[in-house]
C-alpha cells in the first residue's frame, strides 16, 4: 500500500496552496500521528500550505528554528 495525499496549488496564488496527508507519512496504522489529518481530507478542508511572511503571520502558529553549536 502506499500514502495518499492531498496537494492543491495556483501558481500566481502561492498562499492560496494547500496539502494534507490523511494517513500520515509512514501510513503505519500504529503511530499516533497516523490519522492527524483524515478528517481534512475527508471533509475536503485541508489546512493552509502559505509560502508568503504575510500570510504566515495571519496563521497564529509561529515556529522558530534556532541552530545549536557543537
Amino acid at each position: 500500500s502506499s500514502v495518499s495525499m492531498r496537494y492543491i496549488m495556483t501558481p500566481g496564488e502561492w498562499d492560496a496552496t494547500s496539502l494534507v496527508i490523511p494517513l500520515g507519512e509512514s501510513g503505519r496504522p500504529d503511530n499516533e500521528h497516523y490519522k492527524d489529518q483524515f478528517d481534512q481530507w475527508r471533509t475536503s478542508t485541508p489546512p493552509p500550505l502559505v509560502f508568503g511572511q504575510t500570510a504566515a503571520s495571519k496563521l497564529g502558529v509561529s515556529l522558530i528554528l534556532s541552530p545549536t553549536s557543537k
